[in-house]
Formats: C-alpha cells, structure tokens, sequence
C-alpha cells in the first residue's frame, strides 16, 4: 500500500507528540522538523530561525 501525505501527516504528528517529555533534545526536535516538513510540503530545502 503506497504511503498517503495524510499517512506521513498523521506520523509526523506522533513523532512531534513523542517529543512532549521532560528532557527531550530541542535541537534534535527541529532538526526532525525541518526534515519532516521538506518531505510533507514537497520543497528542496527547510531551515529554522532562532532569535533571541
């Protein structure tokens, strides 16, 4: 069976909820963000901004 966007959707979603602990690591979270929303939306490339 070939893997739906709503099925890669609905994954992303729980890997982004396995997040939700105590001592989770922020920079491997956004790393996986960004990895996840170049395969969901389809673009060459994602990258994340931090300011402070």
């Amino acid at each position: 069976m070939p893997v739906t966007r709503e099925r890669q959707l609905v994954e992303t979603f729980v890997e982004v909820a396995d997040t939700l602990v105590d001592d989770f690591d922020v920079i491997d979270f956004l790393h996986q963000l960004a990895r996840r929303c170049v395969q969901l939306l389809d673009v060459d490339a994602a990258g994340i901004m931090l300011i402070d």
